[in-house]
């Protein structure tokens, strides 16, 4: 009897998702400002001068480009307040800038100004996962041991299985977390690229390139994976 390998179906896997709620391919011609969700097809609205770029991507021959300035754009949906649910977010992202006060890959207000969900990489160059209250003090957070490298496509991912929760760069779990917070709230927009546009220097616009960008309703990665070799089918 024929048995898949281990690592062919994990990438099968990755790469096929029922439960995708959001995918942004990013795909077109150069200088579009046009991005379509792949998923659901949820309105992508734009802010500042985020386009499709064909000077760099990872698959697909094209990636969203965000100046680091004033670039981000968001969906206006209820789909991400997950709650206690499981979830995967993930992208292959490409910093074109180190030592920055923070660049966001994605962010979520929740039930006011101050509280959010947040992934973004820091001052260090470390990749973030974090969780704050009302009042902005930080309640839950995860912090990658590796850095990000400069110009170099790298693939990102935070997952939550139960009360678990797990964060990878480029396929190794590089720290994970047990607890119960519910991730949930009535207002804001998902935000890709921008943390808090109203609020420098909490802008933390993403100066780079984004490809690929996945949010599912599933806990995809628990454990070292194979990064996808190819764009997300679904």
């Amino acid at each position: 009897m024929f048995t898949f390998p281990i690592g062919l179906f994990q990438q099968l896997s990755n790469n096929n998702n029922f439960s995708t709620k959001l995918l942004l391919h990013f795909d077109g011609v150069n200088n579009s400002s046009t991005f379509a969700d792949s998923a659901n097809n949820l309105p992508v609205f734009i802010s500042g001068n985020t386009i499709i770029s064909t000077v760099q991507n990872k698959f697909g021959g094209s990636s969203g480009y965000f100046d680091g300035n004033s670039s981000y754009i968001y969906v206006d949906s209820n789909e991400f307040n997950f709650g206690t649910s499981d979830f995967t977010i993930e992208a292959f992202i490409y910093l074109e800038e180190l030592g920055k006060f923070g660049h966001t890959i994605f962010s979520k207000l929740l039930n006011n100004q101050y509280s959010r969900y947040a992934f973004y990489i820091d001052y260090t160059d470390k990749i973030n996962f974090i969780q704050q209250d009302d009042f902005g003090n930080t309640v839950f957070a995860l912090t990658s041991l590796s850095t990000i490298v400069l110009q170099t496509w790298t693939h990102v991912a935070v997952s939550r299985s139960g009360n678990n929760f797990y964060l990878f760069v480029d396929g190794v779990l590089e720290v994970s977390n047990n607890n119960n917070i519910a991730i949930s709230g009535t207002n804001g927009t998902f935000k890709i690229g921008a943390l808090d546009p109203s609020n420098p220097p909490y802008d933390m616009y993403f100066h780079g390139y984004i490809d690929e960008f996945r949010v599912s309703s599933s806990a995809i990665y628990t454990n070292n994976f194979i990064p996808p070799t190819g764009a997300f089918d679904s």
